[in-house]
């Protein structure tokens, strides 16, 4: 009497082999062929419905994220490029990574303003450091390189059609420079009041100063 193929799991009677054709799971990814609808020929090896397909996918989508999770930085700052790339950008980068600046008026009423050493006028700002610094970091910290004032963002005032971030920034207790000035950039560091951004310069850019007018 000849023993049958495969038992109720899909597995021989005899000596451990190959599930048959007729009891490997469907859909299995062979060469030439792709997933398919189940060919079930014997009732009693198992069937993979669309649910358990649902719950792998589920489950291996769960892992991925998992390990994106724990992945060093510049893993996670791969994996949002490959999402800007697709036009999908994560939400993460919001906080996005630009050239800024910092608006600081003191209880004065005075403007920080720096000359550069070619004699230009400008609030201090510069660029973003390592390409993946947030704005509102790359304002705080150029502010505290240029003037050695410590600063914190208290809100985005403008974004420049160079895509130049300027902010709003508050002085930090006690309203005094923490460092000497970036001597290599920076020839002066001054506090202007409103009237006397009007009668100096040069400025940087032209119609600077009538933003800063606005936004004192």
């Amino acid at each position: 009497i000849r023993q049958p193929r495969c038992a109720a799991g899909g597995i021989p009677f005899s000596r451990p082999r190959a599930p048959s054709r007729a009891c490997r799971p469907p859909g299995r990814l062979r060469r030439g062929r792709s997933l398919g609808p189940p060919m079930m020929v014997s009732p009693g090896c198992p069937q993979w419905s669309m649910a358990r397909r649902a719950q792998l996918l589920l489950a291996a989508f769960g892992a991925a994220v998992v390990v994106l999770l724990s992945a060093p930085a510049p893993a996670w700052q791969w994996a949002q490029s490959i999402a800007e790339r697709a036009g999908a950008a994560a939400p993460s980068r919001r906080l996005e990574s630009a050239n800024s600046g910092c608006f600081v008026v003191n209880s004065a009423g005075e403007v920080l303003i720096v000359r550069h050493n070619n004699g230009q006028l400008d609030i201090p700002g510069g660029l973003s450091e390592g390409g993946y610094e947030a704005a509102t970091t790359t304002a705080a910290r150029e502010t505290m390189e240029e003037t050695g004032y410590q600063v914190v963002t208290a809100g985005l005032l403008g974004v420049m059609p160079t895509g130049f971030h300027i902010y709003r920034c508050n002085l930090v207790w006690p309203p005094k420079p923490r460092r000497q000035q970036d001597w290599k950039e920076i020839a002066q560091v001054l506090w202007m009041k409103p009237a006397a951004l009007q009668n100096n310069g040069p400025w940087r850019f032209a119609n600077e100063v009538q933003l800063y007018l606005a936004w004192k």
